[in-house]
């Protein structure tokens, strides 16, 4: 078996040398096992795709806003979500809407894979049909990271929901996972499990830097990194926009 840090270098080699992962996240812990940590990216190809940026208004929130609203076009309930929400000690990333409703539900108590049950599945964007990809830190003691990805079957409109549950990452590491396996009219799904990566850095904008470096430099459009204190439940977000927010007229 390849060792886990062989093993998240090529991971993360694979991702540099990706040119359209589409979006993305990443749910990891700190090196020093303090922190958890949520790495969510957009890209896009076309100019609609690319007029985004990320913003965090507060309390853990990080939603996709247009950079220059004048020129905003195409279907704003696929561009423009909340894609991290947090309560209490659940913590939710996605590359969607599903954001909000698997966050109040999983704070009413509901299981992560009840909520991304029926009617939530892929994205109506033919010919690509997108998946949803979704994933939490459920607690902070002792700390569960969960994944699903809601995809369209091969030669069906049927929809492959699939889940992941890690009781343990080890500190220093987290499990990636993407919309697309690369470029291509359509674009290909997401295929396989969730991927082991490194997380380099302990606090600060080191880590979305690094995640920065290892996205396709012609289709990034945003990153944002959220650091989640174990201790105290205290999160903090740093974000790196390719394109700046125009000032509405």
């Amino acid at each position: 078996m390849m060792p886990l840090a062989e093993l998240a270098e090529q991971n993360l080699s694979v991702l540099r040398n990706t040119s359209y992962p589409g979006r993305g996240f990443v749910l990891g812990v700190t090196p020093d096992g303090k922190n958890l940590v949520q790495i969510y990216w957009l890209m896009g190809r076309s100019a609609p795709s690319r007029n985004r940026v990320l913003i965090s208004p507060g309390s853990g929130k990080l939603s996709t806003e247009p950079a220059d609203a004048s020129k905003e076009s195409g279907n704003p309930y696929l561009t423009i979500y909340d894609a991290m929400l947090e309560k209490e000690e659940n913590f939710v990333v996605s590359n969607g809407r599903q954001t909000c409703t698997v966050s109040t539900q999983l704070w009413r108590g509901d299981s992560f894979s009840d909520i991304l049950k029926e009617p939530w599945k892929y994205e109506p964007d033919a010919p690509n049909f997108t998946p949803r990809i979704t994933g939490a830190w459920l607690g902070l003691e002792k700390p569960l990271a969960i994944i699903g990805v809601l995809r369209k079957a091969r030669g069906s409109d049927a929809c492959e929901r699939l889940f992941f549950e890690y009781p343990h990452i080890e500190p220093g590491f987290g499990v990636l996972v993407h919309t697309y396996m690369g470029d291509g009219k359509p674009l290909p799904a997401f295929r396989g499990e969730p991927r082991e990566v490194r997380i380099p850095c302990d606090w600060g904008g080191s880590n979305a830097t690094f995640y920065w470096q290892h996205l396709n430099a012609e289709n990034r459009v945003a990153l944002a990194v959220k650091y989640i204190e174990r201790a105290t439940g205290k999160s903090t977000v740093h974000i790196i926009n390719e394109y700046k927010k125009v000032p509405a007229s």
